[in-house]
């Protein structure tokens, strides 16, 4: 809007164009119950070149196969503490990496829970997390870059916003492992600490439900 674009739908590239971003708004607002007065904004910029039929189908998409696999491996390893629930689902391809925060999505309407972080490593070189919480007093973006912190560069590991943030952190030399298992115990072992140590829980202090 500030750069002088126009989206009045006056050719095809320009509606496809309009179409994701008006998705990206939808998707990234939980569609607009957690939207702001820019997003609203932005919509009614895009609005006028959007192709609502185009909308429609993106938005009905179902489910990939793979993430339905990695939300069935999320809920076996589900680790329950308190209000929040973690789970590692260990090595993934990085196609699927986006089933991640997906999982998380689906693991957050169990009752009794306002917090989900789902984590597993991607394409052998990073692990990869995704958190979502319905809590009104954890702010994602300083929960995480307080787990996690910053890298020897100064930039930290990850982030968020107001109900949803990720993580990504290399795994460096350690990615040349032969072991998997043996690198996926240590991968956890160190992960789950690091988050008991933030909301203040000892490791044998609470029943896992797994």
């Amino acid at each position: 809007m500030e750069g002088g674009f126009s989206f009045n739908g006056e050719n095809e590239e320009k509606r496809k164009i309009s179409t994701a971003l008006m998705h990206g708004i939808r998707s990234d607002t939980d569609n607009f119950i957690n939207a702001t007065a820019v997003d609203y904004r932005a919509s009614q910029f895009l609005a006028d070149s959007v192709d609502k039929d185009l909308l429609s189908l993106v938005s009905q998409q179902s489910i990939p196969a793979k993430t339905m696999d990695l939300t069935q491996i999320a809920l076996q390893r589900k680790d329950i503490r308190s209000n929040f629930m973690f789970s590692g689902v260990g090595f993934v391809r990085d196609e699927d990496r986006d089933g991640i925060g997906q999982c998380a999505d689906y693991l957050l309407h169990r009752e009794g829970i306002d917090t989900v972080i789902v984590y597993g490593v991607v394409g052998g070189e990073f692990i990869d997390g995704s958190l979502r919480t319905k809590s009104h007093v954890l702010d994602p973006d300083k929960w995480i870059k307080d787990v996690f912190g910053k890298s020897p560069d100064g930039i930290y590991y990850g982030g968020g916003r107001k109900d949803k943030g990720g993580f990504q952190i290399p795994l460096g030399v350690f990615g040349k492992c032969s072991d998997k298992e043996l690198l996926w115990i240590l991968i956890k072992k160190t992960i789950d600490e690091l988050f008991y140590q933030k909301i203040g829980i000892e490791d044998a202090a609470i029943d896992t439900d797994h």
